[in-house]
């Protein structure tokens, strides 16, 4: 199923197909984590609603050189950091990381790969489940951006019953083209000679990051997934581009249920300048996570 969502007056039936998810609850006092692993500590903020069990639960994976909390909304608050408050408020229990590398989590940033991250993924989702306690809820990943291409990485090996990406990054190659110009094609030839070797000039990335890139099959990875999935593409996208076509195109190739939703803005889902936006993919969110079925 592929909708439209905007804020606009003529495009209530986007927002009409997404699944209501009502604030219902007080979001309870956030809880920073370190998250023991034998490549180091894993930063990460927990969030519940207050006074209930939650009905869902999610892991939230940041995008290329982002943080647990995400970008400045208007106002301040970090993007990932106002989806969890929401997410709280209709019952969704959240664990955000940095990944080894970035934020707060140890390690060096010139080391992270999509494999290293799916890694990190993984072990954050057992310490989340078993820290929780799952009790039925339904276990979610929510992937940004490069998050979302980890997502689907990690959901691979399984354990997720839900799937969520926000402008995930579907054709690897042409993202990183956009973000490295011509030191991606540096970035591939010395990938070529091996994984390990100095930072790239110009990227401040080893090898292994660039290996990664050129056998990273984000569509391959979605078809594997059993579990339900949800792309919201930003149309006006420049980085993730043609974002809606490919989420569109992956929604055809899936046996699994798959909800495509084309949104009328940019890689930041309105996050900047468009702060309702983002709320209404927040909402349309949680209420995937819980498992409400998506209107008709």
């Amino acid at each position: 199923m592929v909708f439209l969502l905007s804020t606009g007056a003529a495009a209530g039936a986007g927002l009409d197909a997404c699944p209501p998810a009502p604030a219902r609850h007080a979001a309870a006092a956030e809880r920073t984590l370190r998250i023991e692993t034998p490549d180091g500590r894993i930063a990460a903020t927990f969030a519940r609603p207050e006074g209930v069990e939650p009905a869902a639960l999610a892991l939230m994976l940041h995008g290329y050189t982002g943080a647990r909390d995400e970008f400045p909304v208007q106002g301040g608050e970090g993007m990932f950091a106002r989806a969890a408050r929401a997410f709280a408020e209709r019952g969704v229990a959240s664990l955000r990381i940095d990944f080894i590398g970035s934020g707060e989590s140890d390690g060096a940033w010139a080391d992270t790969t999509f494999e290293t991250q799916a890694r990190d993924a993984l072990r954050a989702r057992d310490f989340l489940a078993a820290t929780v306690g799952r009790e039925g809820a339904p276990l979610g990943v929510l992937g940004f951006s490069q998050g979302g291409l980890v997502a689907l990485k990690a959901a691979r090996e399984g354990g997720f019953d839900r799937v969520a990406l926000w402008n995930p990054v579907l054709a690897p190659r042409e993202t990183y083209r956009a973000i490295f110009g011509d030191a991606l094609d540096a970035g591939f030839a010395a990938a070529a000679e091996g994984p390990g070797g100095a930072q790239v000039a110009g990227t401040g990335l080893r090898p292994g990051f660039f290996a990664g890139v050129a056998a990273a099959d984000p569509a391959a990875d979605a078809v594997a997934i059993a579990a339900p999935l949800l792309a919201v593409s930003g149309a006006r996208d420049m980085l993730a581009a043609q974002g809606p076509a490919r989420a569109e195109a992956l929604a055809a190739a899936r046996a699994a249920p798959t909800t495509a939703v084309a949104v009328a803005g940019g890689h930041d889902l309105g996050a900047v300048g468009e702060p309702a936006l983002l709320d209404a993919v927040i909402a349309c969110t949680a209420g995937f996570l819980l498992g409400l079925a998506p209107r008709p």
